[in-house]
């Protein structure tokens, strides 16, 4: 079930019933995308909502939240498309590294490298 964004123009149960009609553009939308190596600035905008890791924990100190990023529907359409290819540069990457010595994470939206002082 995905969650809605205050910022969809259309709400994504609505979108996932039109597909049939607007599919087509929307690959096209997402084709340019990659191609042109340009996202649009719409799917950059995030709205974040902050939510309390515990209930009984005190809603006043700041650490007690975590946020919650809600990205447009058409965003995740993309980040679908483009989810596993940080993967295909990062694992070679990751070889040299270890080669080095150098401790390293890497996740599915984030990069982690642990160098020495």
């Amino acid at each position: 079930k995905p969650a809605a964004c205050p910022t969809d123009v259309v709400p994504p149960r609505l979108f996932k019933e039109v597909w049939e009609t607007i599919g087509l553009n929307i690959h096209i939308i997402i084709n340019s995308s990659l191609a042109l190596g340009v996202v649009p600035a719409y799917f950059k905008q995030a709205v974040v909502h902050p939510l309390i890791k515990k209930a009984n924990l005190a809603n006043c100190v700041l650490s007690n939240f975590r946020p919650i990023s809600k990205l447009p529907f058409l965003s995740k359409i993309l980040g679908s498309i483009l989810g596993p290819c940080p993967f295909f540069y990062l694992l070679p990457l990751g070889l040299i590294l270890k080669k080095h010595g150098i401790s390293y994470h890497f996740y599915a939206d984030d990069s982690q490298i642990y160098l020495p002082l």
